[in-house]
């Protein structure tokens, strides 16, 4: 019973793919989440807090917090992200915005272009780098 249709996937597309947040300059990543998880190990100084360190550092954090969205709701702008993060958002803005893997010919077929789609791949594979 192959009727070559695909099954719905089990999330939808608008969910995972970055292509519109790369465009509307949107994370297209965690990575902040990863940052607090990495901010709050370090401000514990320890992989196993006691539990009055672990309740005092969460207070000492949250009031952190706090702070900074105090800061934030009276119009303070959030830190800028580092310049080389600026840099690679732009990279990967200008590949997004330029990538037009459909060619319409002469006789107004539409083909998709398989080296452009390479040559793509190939420009966003190149502005990450790996085991960081």
């Amino acid at each position: 019973m192959d009727d070559r249709t695909r099954t719905e996937p089990r999330f939808a597309v608008a969910i995972w793919s970055v292509y519109a947040r790369t465009l509307n300059g949107g994370d297209r990543t965690n990575n902040f989440a990863e940052v607090a998880h990495r901010r709050l190990q370090r401000a514990f100084g320890c992989d196993h807090p006691s539990l009055w360190r672990f309740i005092d550092t969460l207070r000492r954090e949250q009031k952190n917090t706090d702070a900074d969205y105090t800061q934030f709701t009276l119009g303070r702008d959030p830190p800028l992200k580092a310049k080389k993060y600026r840099d690679t958002d732009r990279r990967l803005y200008n590949l997004v915005v330029n990538y037009a893997p459909l060619i319409v010919d002469q006789n107004g077929q539409i083909n998709l272009e398989p080296n452009d789609f390479i040559n793509f791949l190939t420009g966003i594979s190149r502005n990450y780098e790996m085991n960081q």
